[in-house]
């Protein structure tokens, strides 16, 4: 949990086995905070 209360996560490699999954989730996220480089 960040100061202000907002879960953070930060990943700074996608396992090429979860690559697929997360960028469906990007895709499918109504506010657009997932980011999939």
């Amino acid at each position: 949990m960040a100061d202000d209360g907002v879960a953070e996560v930060y990943q700074e490699d996608v396992p090429e086995s979860a690559e697929a999954t997360a960028v469906e989730a990007q895709e499918g996220c109504p506010v657009s905070v997932i980011t999939v480089d």
